[in-house]
């Protein structure tokens, strides 16, 4: 397992915890098995499985940006990222939009 993104679609404060809308909040998972998911003003620990629900709770208004490893790119953009061993942020920010926008976990 590893740490997970999440895009705040709309506003949402829940336990006095606050993500904002157009956010990205990182769900660090720690050496003891757990998620820790940052806030604008702290953070909610999760065991794996209550990340998954909670998530599906809230899905109106966190939605899951797949980590960059997992996405698929074009040849021309992974020929790039060999090239230059940098991932192009445009891009990046377009399929993590596009996403969002359509809930898709790839592309």
């Amino acid at each position: 397992m590893g740490n997970k993104q999440f895009k705040a679609v709309k506003t949402l404060s829940s336990e006095g915890k606050v993500f904002k809308k157009g956010c990205v909040y990182e769900a660090e998972y720690t050496k003891n098995g757990y998620y820790k998911l940052y806030a604008e003003n702290g953070h909610f620990i999760f065991a794996p499985y209550l990340i998954d629900r909670v998530m599906d709770i809230w899905k109106n208004h966190l939605v899951e940006i797949p980590s960059v490893k997992n996405r698929r790119f074009s040849n021309e953009q992974t020929t790039m990222e060999k090239e230059t061993e940098k991932v192009s942020a445009i891009v990046v920010q377009t399929l993590a939009d596009l996403e969002t926008y359509y809930g898709a976990k790839e592309i």
